[in-house]
């Protein structure tokens, strides 16, 4: 319990030094996005079934990575999706 605690606010802190605003994608753009990287996937498994991120960024301890795609954005803690999120249309 008191590691999750500590991760969730690790990501929190993470999240706000970045000084990004970020929208959780609900079930409808999740559907108009197409197949999202799922929780639980490896860095590796993202990789080879989307590609290369157009840019990464890593902050904390542990590690929180964030991986850029066109369409959405790939959160990883330790190495497995912790979440994706759909880009917002202007």
């Amino acid at each position: 319990m008191k590691s999750l605690v500590i991760t969730s606010l690790t990501l929190f802190l993470s999240l706000s030094c970045w000084g990004e605003t970020v929208n959780i994608a609900d079930q409808k753009q999740q559907t108009e996005a197409g197949d999202l990287p799922r929780h639980g996937l490896t860095e590796q498994q993202v990789r080879n079934q989307y590609g290369e991120p157009k840019a990464t960024h890593s902050v904390g301890q542990p590690v929180i990575t964030r991986w850029d795609y066109d369409r959405f954005t790939v959160y990883f803690d330790r190495r497995q999706v912790l979440h994706s999120v759909v880009h917002q249309k202007p």
